[in-house]
């Protein structure tokens, strides 16, 4: 797998898209309780399935799994969320509205494989085939006739002298249709994926010690070539 990129993922985590959902696991040496819209979600001591959903420059929601139901919290901050240039950003907790404070890091990695050439079925061609008739309606349309000229006093006269019209008959109309033909052919494709990660610390209020840590991941892959031509 060839490593094309490995740089800090900065302010492209939370402007290249509008919503990025990060995989991983809250480990929590406290008791964690994360103020929301909807009332105080508390999450327990220990180690849990979840995940951090940044919706914006100042929008996240943490999730997790607690006893087998998902529960989360929706944390607003009063200031950007953004990483500085190094990838790194530090909320304290009087600008999340909550009784902690968060720090942590972003990083992003893309790579892309090897080409991979393998045989896939396409289509190679075309065959006539059968070929088929059928009647069209030809609405009638009809057209008054008219005829002019100039009488002793040097005006132009006009009367319509009947109509001419077309149509009002049904007219075979035939194609022949055209059947693909399949076969195998060569193509080659690769992928390039994109793995972003994040590390967050969650602390007590102006301080170092940690009342948890939350780290994960979202992976995006996008398939490149391998169509038929």
């Amino acid at each position: 797998m060839k490593n094309l990129t490995l740089a800090f993922l900065a302010l492209c985590l939370w402007s290249c898209k509008q919503e990025q959902n990060l995989v991983g696991r809250l480990d929590l040496q406290s008791p964690l309780q994360v103020q929301s819209k909807k009332g105080a979600v508390n999450f327990p001591v220990g180690v849990h399935e979840s995940r951090l959903t940044i919706k914006g420059s100042k929008s996240l929601v943490i999730g997790a799994r607690i006893n087998g139901l998902w529960q989360s919290a929706e944390i607003k901050s009063s200031s950007s969320l953004k990483p500085d240039a190094a990838g790194k950003f530090s909320i304290p907790a009087a600008k999340l509205g909550q009784a902690f404070d968060i720090a942590g890091a972003v990083a992003s990695q893309t790579v892309q494989t090897p080409p991979q050439t393998y045989s896939k079925t396409c289509q190679v061609g075309s065959r006539p085939g059968d070929t088929t008739c059928r009647n069209v309606w030809v609405p009638e349309s009809c057209q008054a006739i008219t005829e002019c000229g100039v009488n002793a006093l040097g005006e132009t006269i006009c009367k319509e002298r009947g109509e001419t019209c077309t149509g009002g008959y049904n007219q075979q109309e035939c194609y022949q249709e055209s059947i693909p033909v399949y076969g195998e052919v060569l193509v080659t494709s690769h992928q390039i994926i994109k793995t972003t990660r994040i590390s967050v610390a969650i602390r007590e209020p102006g301080s170092a010690r940690e009342i948890g840590t939350f780290q994960g991941e979202e992976r995006d892959v996008k398939n490149v070539g391998g169509n038929c031509r």
